[in-house]
């Protein structure tokens, strides 16, 4: 018992110092940006050019591709990172000081700016101020959750203004897996997306709740309701668009 109690002190230290060691990235990420920016501008005095916004464009991909190159990630994932830090440091000191102590770890940093980005600056500390205390005893579902609840409550802009804004994100993407398979996402209006899952929902348990057909072909025995909603948008949306069957993908 005593030995477990130690190594869960170990894990303990070791995790605030990976918090505090966070921390200190983000001071230096937002550092090399705003070094990066000032050198830039140097150089085109030095050099007779104008600053214009295409060459703070330009100094700002060439510093967030090198902090990659250095990190040994993607320059998406970099870029996510630098746009992180520049916010921590330059207006959610609360949320900066509570990784530093370790009162809070990355995930729940990375949520807590997730969930009140849509808020002025103003309101994000106030709310920072709500919700790092809780952080304490929450995990970062958990405070996504209280987060939402509290940015509803504060938010200054009604709920109709942010929607029409959201909506203009609207996208559709693919995530690659392994074996061959593939995430395919969609960020659209909770109606819509709700009732498109809702739709595939009835269809499959219409299926499974007869004879399913697709079992033999698939050789996997009788399908899933979530094989069946996975089927159903396929066989739905591939001859629409494509002109093809996915017949060849269930020999």
């Amino acid at each position: 018992e005593g030995q477990f109690e130690a190594l869960v002190s170990a894990v303990a230290s070791a995790e605030a110092a990976v918090r505090s060691a966070q921390a200190v990235r983000a001071v230096l990420l937002a550092a090399a940006v705003q070094v990066g920016a000032l050198a830039d501008e140097v150089s085109c005095h030095v050099h007779g050019r104008p600053v214009t916004a295409q060459s703070r464009d330009l100094a700002g991909r060439s510093v967030r591709a090198e902090l990659a190159t250095v990190l040994q990630v993607p320059e998406g994932t970099a870029t996510g990172l630098v746009s992180d830090a520049v916010e921590l440091v330059g207006s959610r000191p609360a949320v900066l000081s509570a990784l530093a102590q370790g009162r809070v770890s990355y995930p729940h940093v990375l949520k807590l700016l997730e969930e009140t980005a849509s808020l002025p600056v103003q309101v994000r500390v106030a709310a920072d101020a709500a919700l790092l205390p809780g952080c304490v005893s929450w995990t970062p579902v958990q405070l996504g959750r209280r987060a939402r609840s509290w940015v509803a409550r504060h938010h200054p802009e009604p709920v109709a203004v942010r929607h029409r804004r959201a909506c203009a994100d609207r996208h559709v993407w693919v995530t690659h897996e392994r074996d061959g398979m593939a995430w395919l996402h969609a960020l659209l209006p909770a109606v819509q997306a709700v009732a498109i899952f809702e739709g595939l929902s009835f269809g499959a348990r219409m299926l499974a709740a007869g004879a399913d057909e697709g079992a033999d072909r698939m050789g996997e025995g009788r399908r899933l309701v979530g094989q069946l909603r996975a089927d159903l948008l396929a066989e739905v949306l591939l001859p629409e668009l494509t002109g093809t069957t996915t017949e060849h993908q269930h020999d």
